[in-house]
Protein backbone atom coordinates (compact mmCIF):
# COMPACT_ATOMS: atom_id res chain seq x y z
CA UNK A 1 0.00 0.00 0.00
CA UNK A 2 1.03 3.50 -0.89
CA UNK A 3 2.59 5.74 2.70
CA UNK A 4 0.23 8.36 3.72
CA UNK A 5 -0.81 11.34 1.52
CA UNK A 6 -0.06 9.16 -1.75
CA UNK A 7 3.65 9.87 -1.36
CA UNK A 8 5.99 7.44 -4.02
CA UNK A 9 7.70 4.92 -2.10
CA UNK A 10 11.97 5.90 -2.35
CA UNK A 11 14.28 5.14 -4.93
CA UNK A 12 16.67 2.66 -3.60
CA UNK A 13 20.27 2.35 -5.24
CA UNK A 14 22.54 -0.12 -4.49
CA UNK A 15 26.64 0.22 -5.05
CA UNK A 16 28.76 -2.72 -5.17
CA UNK A 17 31.72 -4.50 -7.02
CA UNK A 18 29.36 -4.28 -9.82
CA UNK A 19 28.77 -0.74 -10.08
CA UNK A 20 25.28 1.05 -8.79
CA UNK A 21 21.83 -0.20 -9.97
CA UNK A 22 18.32 0.87 -8.85
CA UNK A 23 16.86 -2.26 -6.21
CA UNK A 24 13.73 -3.40 -7.77
CA UNK A 25 10.17 -2.93 -5.82
CA UNK A 26 9.02 -6.05 -4.33
CA UNK A 27 6.38 -7.77 -6.66
CA UNK A 28 4.30 -8.50 -3.63
CA UNK A 29 4.67 -5.78 -0.95
CA UNK A 30 3.00 -7.01 2.90
CA UNK A 31 2.53 -4.60 5.56
CA UNK A 32 2.56 -8.11 7.33
CA UNK A 33 5.94 -10.13 6.89
CA UNK A 34 6.27 -13.66 7.15
CA UNK A 35 6.88 -14.74 10.30
CA UNK A 36 5.12 -12.42 12.49
CA UNK A 37 5.11 -13.67 16.21
CA UNK A 38 1.64 -14.52 17.23
CA UNK A 39 1.78 -11.40 19.79
CA UNK A 40 1.47 -8.92 17.07
CA UNK A 41 -0.97 -10.91 15.14
CA UNK A 42 -3.86 -11.84 18.13
CA UNK A 43 -3.92 -14.60 20.40
CA UNK A 44 -0.59 -16.86 20.99
CA UNK A 45 -0.62 -20.53 20.19
CA UNK A 46 -1.79 -22.78 23.02
CA UNK A 47 1.39 -24.49 23.88
CA UNK A 48 2.78 -20.68 24.68
CA UNK A 49 -0.08 -20.05 26.79
CA UNK A 50 0.12 -23.04 28.97
CA UNK A 51 0.83 -22.55 32.59
CA UNK A 52 3.56 -25.06 32.49
CA UNK A 53 6.82 -24.14 30.71
CA UNK A 54 8.82 -26.28 28.03
CA UNK A 55 12.09 -26.01 27.97
CA UNK A 56 13.70 -26.88 24.60
CA UNK A 57 17.73 -26.59 23.33
CA UNK A 58 17.30 -24.34 20.38
CA UNK A 59 19.70 -24.60 17.13
CA UNK A 60 22.71 -22.72 18.08
CA UNK A 61 22.08 -19.88 15.60
CA UNK A 62 19.41 -19.11 17.01
CA UNK A 63 20.84 -18.14 20.63
CA UNK A 64 20.97 -14.74 21.91
CA UNK A 65 25.13 -15.50 23.10
CA UNK A 66 26.14 -18.31 20.18
CA UNK A 67 29.19 -19.65 21.39
CA UNK A 68 30.46 -23.30 20.51
CA UNK A 69 31.22 -24.10 23.97
CA UNK A 70 27.78 -22.83 25.34
CA UNK A 71 24.15 -24.95 25.51
CA UNK A 72 20.92 -22.81 26.23
CA UNK A 73 17.45 -24.36 27.22
CA UNK A 74 14.73 -21.87 26.70
CA UNK A 75 11.33 -21.75 26.15
CA UNK A 76 8.58 -18.81 24.90
CA UNK A 77 6.46 -17.64 27.41
CA UNK A 78 2.99 -14.78 27.18
CA UNK A 79 2.67 -12.75 30.36
CA UNK A 80 -0.43 -13.53 32.71
CA UNK A 81 -1.92 -10.56 34.69
CA UNK A 82 -1.12 -10.93 38.29
CA UNK A 83 0.75 -14.09 37.94
CA UNK A 84 4.30 -14.69 37.94
CA UNK A 85 6.86 -17.65 36.53
CA UNK A 86 8.44 -19.45 38.61
CA UNK A 87 11.37 -21.91 37.87
CA UNK A 88 12.92 -24.62 39.94
CA UNK A 89 16.00 -26.70 39.48
CA UNK A 90 19.34 -28.03 40.81
CA UNK A 91 22.18 -25.92 40.17
CA UNK A 92 25.58 -27.34 39.11
CA UNK A 93 28.81 -26.38 40.89
CA UNK A 94 30.77 -23.57 39.36
CA UNK A 95 34.28 -21.71 40.13
CA UNK A 96 34.41 -19.81 42.55
CA UNK A 97 34.81 -16.24 41.50
CA UNK A 98 38.73 -15.31 41.14
CA UNK A 99 39.54 -18.90 41.07
CA UNK A 100 41.03 -20.70 37.75
CA UNK A 101 38.39 -22.63 35.98
CA UNK A 102 40.91 -25.24 34.78
CA UNK A 103 41.20 -28.79 36.55
CA UNK A 104 38.45 -30.98 36.78
CA UNK A 105 36.11 -30.19 40.29
CA UNK A 106 33.08 -27.89 39.22
CA UNK A 107 30.44 -29.39 37.14
CA UNK A 108 30.47 -25.99 34.83
CA UNK A 109 32.14 -23.58 33.79
CA UNK A 110 29.27 -20.98 34.36
CA UNK A 111 25.08 -20.86 34.07
CA UNK A 112 23.06 -18.56 34.05
CA UNK A 113 19.58 -17.16 33.43
CA UNK A 114 18.45 -14.69 31.52
CA UNK A 115 14.92 -12.96 30.00
CA UNK A 116 14.58 -12.16 26.38
CA UNK A 117 11.73 -10.14 24.59
CA UNK A 118 9.83 -10.95 21.98
CA UNK A 119 9.79 -10.48 19.11
CA UNK A 120 12.94 -7.81 19.40
CA UNK A 121 15.11 -10.69 21.26
CA UNK A 122 15.91 -7.57 23.30
CA UNK A 123 17.69 -8.66 26.71
CA UNK A 124 15.79 -7.60 29.76
CA UNK A 125 17.44 -9.27 32.11
CA UNK A 126 19.78 -11.48 33.93
CA UNK A 127 21.27 -13.20 36.91
CA UNK A 128 24.74 -15.04 37.11
CA UNK A 129 25.57 -18.01 38.74
CA UNK A 130 26.99 -16.27 41.83
CA UNK A 131 24.00 -14.37 42.40
CA UNK A 132 21.88 -17.06 42.32
CA UNK A 133 20.33 -18.30 46.14
CA UNK A 134 20.41 -22.07 47.00
CA UNK A 135 19.18 -23.92 49.33
CA UNK A 136 20.88 -26.44 51.51
CA UNK A 137 20.48 -29.07 48.78
CA UNK A 138 21.59 -26.71 45.92
CA UNK A 139 18.56 -25.96 44.64
CA UNK A 140 17.33 -22.79 43.22
CA UNK A 141 14.39 -20.45 42.54
CA UNK A 142 13.95 -17.92 39.79
CA UNK A 143 10.88 -16.14 39.62
CA UNK A 144 10.33 -13.57 36.54
CA UNK A 145 7.33 -11.35 37.08
CA UNK A 146 6.52 -7.62 35.84
CA UNK A 147 8.10 -5.12 38.27
CA UNK A 148 4.50 -4.39 40.32
CA UNK A 149 3.47 -8.17 40.55
CA UNK A 150 6.51 -9.00 41.84
CA UNK A 151 6.15 -11.11 45.27
CA UNK A 152 7.37 -10.07 48.74
CA UNK A 153 9.32 -12.71 48.94
CA UNK A 154 11.13 -12.88 45.96
CA UNK A 155 13.89 -11.58 47.59
CA UNK A 156 17.56 -12.98 48.19
CA UNK A 157 17.49 -12.65 51.69
CA UNK A 158 13.64 -15.17 51.27
CA UNK A 159 16.21 -17.42 48.99
CA UNK A 160 14.57 -16.12 45.53
CA UNK A 161 16.38 -14.93 42.13
CA UNK A 162 14.18 -12.08 40.91
CA UNK A 163 14.13 -11.40 37.07
CA UNK A 164 11.84 -8.71 35.84
CA UNK A 165 9.30 -9.19 32.46
CA UNK A 166 10.03 -6.88 29.84
CA UNK A 167 7.80 -4.13 28.24
CA UNK A 168 6.86 -6.96 25.54
CA UNK A 169 3.83 -9.21 26.90
CA UNK A 170 5.63 -12.25 24.86
CA UNK A 171 9.08 -13.34 26.41
CA UNK A 172 11.89 -16.17 26.34
CA UNK A 173 13.63 -17.40 29.44
CA UNK A 174 16.63 -18.73 28.93
CA UNK A 175 19.25 -21.64 30.75
CA UNK A 176 22.83 -20.95 29.90
CA UNK A 177 25.59 -23.82 30.66
CA UNK A 178 29.15 -23.29 29.80
CA UNK A 179 31.59 -25.91 29.41
CA UNK A 180 30.68 -28.55 31.24
CA UNK A 181 33.14 -30.75 32.85
CA UNK A 182 33.67 -33.94 31.07
CA UNK A 183 32.48 -35.81 33.81
CA UNK A 184 29.41 -33.98 34.41
CA UNK A 185 26.15 -35.48 32.01
CA UNK A 186 23.56 -33.88 32.90
CA UNK A 187 24.30 -30.33 32.30
CA UNK A 188 22.10 -28.74 29.17
CA UNK A 189 24.87 -29.84 26.57
CA UNK A 190 23.21 -33.43 27.63
CA UNK A 191 20.07 -32.56 25.63
CA UNK A 192 19.55 -32.77 21.38
CA UNK A 193 19.85 -29.95 19.75
CA UNK A 194 15.52 -28.92 18.83
CA UNK A 195 14.46 -31.70 21.97
CA UNK A 196 12.85 -30.81 25.02
CA UNK A 197 15.02 -31.13 28.69
CA UNK A 198 13.53 -34.17 30.47
CA UNK A 199 15.04 -35.83 33.51
CA UNK A 200 16.70 -38.50 31.32
CA UNK A 201 18.87 -35.89 29.66
CA UNK A 202 19.64 -33.58 33.21
CA UNK A 203 18.43 -35.62 36.29
CA UNK A 204 17.33 -33.06 38.70
CA UNK A 205 19.00 -29.95 36.68
CA UNK A 206 16.07 -30.51 34.35
CA UNK A 207 14.29 -26.79 34.64
CA UNK A 208 11.03 -26.99 35.73
CA UNK A 209 8.56 -24.22 35.09
CA UNK A 210 5.07 -22.66 35.98
CA UNK A 211 2.73 -19.75 35.93
CA UNK A 212 1.63 -19.09 39.66
CA UNK A 213 -0.79 -16.51 41.52
CA UNK A 214 1.78 -14.00 43.04
CA UNK A 215 -0.54 -14.20 46.39
CA UNK A 216 -0.06 -18.36 46.17
CA UNK A 217 4.29 -17.36 46.22
CA UNK A 218 3.73 -15.20 48.60
CA UNK A 219 1.96 -17.24 50.95
CA UNK A 220 3.61 -21.14 50.00
CA UNK A 221 6.88 -19.77 47.90
CA UNK A 222 7.91 -22.53 45.12
CA UNK A 223 5.84 -25.31 46.72
CA UNK A 224 2.56 -23.90 46.30
CA UNK A 225 3.14 -23.75 42.57
CA UNK A 226 4.40 -27.03 41.93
Amino acid sequence: SMPAGSLGLPTVEITDEWGTRVAEPCPHPSNTPPGTPASTEGSAPEWIQAPQLTFRRPQPTFTPFPNADAAYLASPAMRRAGEVVVIRGKAPTFPAAGTSPNGAGPDVRYWSWCQFGLPSTRTVACVADRDVPLDADGWYTVVISDPGDRPANATAAEGVAWLPWGREPLAAFALRNLVPDPSFSESAHSVPVSAAATSVHMGDHTPAATFCARSTFEEYGHEGCF
